[in-house]
């Protein structure tokens, strides 16, 4: 309702009313309350503002559905403006990077990058900038407790009506899992390799489709035979 108790008060209210057809539509209704031969009257100014009612809740929908998303995906979401500041980050982005989102917002200097990959995302980024092309990039981020992750980074430019450029949106997904993974299998190849070496021994790999022999590096030396003379095919092999 209007409040106007007071003398010379004025009120705004956006309220729904019923229309002749039977139909609702969105009201906004500016009453003043003024005094006039000694009695006090309210004078009440209304208009249909139901459709800018309908977009504007299409609006909040959209934000709450983009907020639900944004909650359910499994990778960081940022957006920062054209200056480096943060002007949205979700919960994983937090929990992904160990920074706090209030503490992202309010200062531009909290960036979780190891300094020796910041300046390669800069550069990176000018270049799709100026090629028209999405931003992607593996590169290492790190905590506040000091761990230090693999994240993939990738982002989009965006621009205002007039063409200029108003910040980046992007991802951050984590690659810890996935770097650890091939640590430990580059490691396990290199033991591997190691163990033939000194057993002198080496390996070959048959491709039954194509009849080809593919050798271990070491298999020249093993066999005793010129570099790059090794069998290439199953002849002699397999009989």
């Amino acid at each position: 309702a209007l409040e106007l108790d007071a003398p010379d008060a004025t009120s705004e209210l956006v309220h729904r009313t019923r229309r002749s057809d039977g139909s609702w539509c969105w009201l906004q209704s500016l009453g003043r309350r003024y005094t006039a031969d000694g009695d006090w009257r309210i004078v009440v100014v209304s208009r249909d503002v139901t459709e800018e009612e309908r977009v504007l809740e299409a609006l909040r929908e959209s934000e709450r559905r983009y907020q639900t998303l944004a909650r359910a995906v499994p990778v960081g979401i940022f957006r920062i403006d054209n200056r480096g500041r943060h002007v949205y980050l979700n919960e994983r982005w937090s929990e992904l990077t160990g920074v706090s989102i209030e503490d992202a917002m309010a200062d531009p200097g909290v960036r979780p990058l190891l300094p020796e990959d910041d300046g390669k995302l800069h550069e990176l980024g000018r270049s799709a900038l100026a090629e028209g092309r999405p931003l992607q990039l593996e590169h290492r981020i790190v905590r506040p407790d000091g761990e230090i992750r693999w994240v993939l980074l990738q982002a989009v430019p965006e621009f205002d009506a007039s063409g200029a450029l108003e910040g980046w949106i992007g991802t951050l997904t984590d690659l810890s899992e996935k770097r650890a993974s091939q640590q430990a299998l580059a490691e396990s190849e290199e033991r591997l390799r190691l163990a033939l070496e000194g057993a002198n021994i080496c390996t070959w790999q048959w491709d039954g489709q194509a009849a080809t022999v593919e050798w271990s590096a070491n298999a020249a030396r093993v066999l005793d035979l010129p570099e790059g003379e090794v069998p290439t095919s199953t002849t002699g092999l397999l009989t």
